[in-house]
This record gives C-alpha cells, structure tokens and sequence, in this order.
C-alpha cells in the first residue's frame, strides 16, 4: 500500500496472474476482460440513477410530471420537499458521473480494477 497526500493505491501481484491448476501463467487478462469491467463500472450509474427515479415516483405516489432538476432548495420547506429534492438531484449526479466517466475514463472512477 503506498499513500500519498491526495490519496493511494496498492500492488497486487496475487490477483494480476491467472493460475490455470498448479502453474500460473502471469498474464492479467485479455483487453476483453479489460473492458467487460471498464464498462461494467460506468453503466452502474443507470441502474443507480433509475433507483432514485423510482423512489421519487414513490415519494410523490406516481406523479413525476414535476422532476426537475431544480438549482435552489428552496422546495426543501418539507420532508416531502427535502426527499423529491434529494432523488432530483441523486439521479443528476448518477447522470453526470455516467457522462464524466465515459468521456474522461480515469482510474478508478471508471470502475475498473
């Protein structure tokens, strides 16, 4: 584990080898496996994103012609209004780090590895 002062990362040369019975090849994979994960980490935020879209459904008893994204919380008065805000902006946030993560993939908020 090597720490740093904006975070850190650690070597793990167990899991970067295959073993294949008793002899391990020491090779990481190939670059469809590579992307299976790569991609598998950025569409997480779909699921996330309709998760909180259905629980605003929920909240508001299946009335989601009022979703918006809304800039101020000033709706926030209420528990009504603080959770609809709440899922509002949950599902924006799944929604922008699924566009961030596609086109900027960086390690690891890619979710790969």
């Amino acid at each position: 584990i090597v720490l740093w002062p904006l975070g850190g990362y650690t070597f793990c040369d167990g899991l970067s080898t295959l073993s294949t019975g008793d002899e391990s090849t020491g090779t990481r994979g190939d670059l469809k496996d590579d992307i299976k994960i790569a991609l598998g980490g950025v569409l997480m935020h779909i699921p996330m994103s309709l998760f909180w879209f259905a629980i605003y459904a929920a909240i508001n008893e299946g009335d989601v012609s009022d979703f918006t994204f809304r800039r101020y919380l000033t709706v926030i008065s209420s528990l009504h209004g603080f959770l609809s805000t709440l899922c509002e902006q949950a599902c924006l946030l799944n929604i922008l780090l699924f566009w961030f993560n596609v086109f900027l993939p960086a390690f690891p908020l890619d979710g790969s590895r």
